[in-house]
């Protein structure tokens, strides 16, 4: 097996119970990967809000379907519900990015639309492309989110609503586990992993890594501009917003 990774240090960021794909992709070539998760991901603290939004399902013309956590929660409480997927037969759904849409069809259920750039930017422009008129449109979202998607969809005429279904929460970084490593790699998959992480560890301490010549690996803009605002620079932005795509950017960084 080759090893094009091998004596590189590569530190995950990702929530607990999340990044064992991402782990066994790194690990598989070599790498020497360190998981500090910057956050866990729970459901919301009240589905009071759900339960009275999805009895009125039948009214809105499209969901969307923001991650593949979004995905789960909501067909879990769906299932609470007394409703399955087939109440969602005849609606049109848009799932940001492969993985969400893979989720979906994995459920049965049709994705109408999925957009080239796996962001809210990407959507939008992927919605006003179709020249839709006037639709109803139920985002399905964490409980902290930009508020660009809805706002952007308001602006072409649509009649919006979200609805909030899992939540991240900061969790004790335990920083002992780089130990005084000085990695080669540090990977972040969300804004919310680069400020815990940041938080935890301090701007002097990462920055030290990267002067010693670390490189920050973001998986797409959103999570580089939280980088930027950290005053630190992603050396690795992949033009395709998956994990997959992060590691061929990280093997192409190393093999050129």
């Amino acid at each position: 097996m080759k090893t094009p990774l091998a004596n590189k240090t590569i530190i995950i960021t990702r929530a607990a119970g999340q990044a064992e794909p991402f782990v066994t992709l790194l690990q598989d070539l070599g790498a020497n990967v360190i998981h500090v998760p910057t956050f866990e991901i729970s459901p919301v603290s009240s589905w009071q809000v759900f339960d009275a939004a999805v009895q009125e399902l039948d009214s809105f013309d499209w969901l969307i379907f923001t991650s593949y956590n979004g995905v789960k929660y909501f067909i879990d409480r769906l299932k609470d519900n007394g409703l399955y997927t087939e109440n969602l037969d005849r609606k049109k759904i848009a799932a940001v990015g492969e993985k969400t849409a893979t989720y979906l069809q994995e459920l049965k259920i049709k994705v109408e639309l999925v957009p080239e750039e796996f962001c809210a930017e990407g959507l939008i422009e992927a919605i006003e492309k179709q020249n839709l008129f006037s639709q109803k449109i139920l985002i399905i979202r964490p409980e902290k989110t930009r508020d660009i998607l809805k706002a952007a969809l308001e602006a072409l005429g649509h009649s919006v609503e979200e609805l909030a279904v899992y939540r991240n929460q900061p969790v004790a970084i335990d920083t002992s586990k780089i130990n005084g490593s000085q990695p080669d790699v540090l990977t972040f998959l969300s804004p919310s992993a680069v400020k815990n992480f940041v938080n935890a560890f301090g701007f002097e301490k990462v920055n030290g890594w990267v002067e010693g010549g670390c490189r920050i690996a973001s998986i797409g803009n959103v999570t580089g501009q939280a980088v930027k605002n950290a005053n630190l620079t992603s050396h690795i932005l992949p033009k395709k917003y998956t994990i997959e795509s992060l590691v061929e950017e990280i093997l192409e960084y190393y093999n050129e």
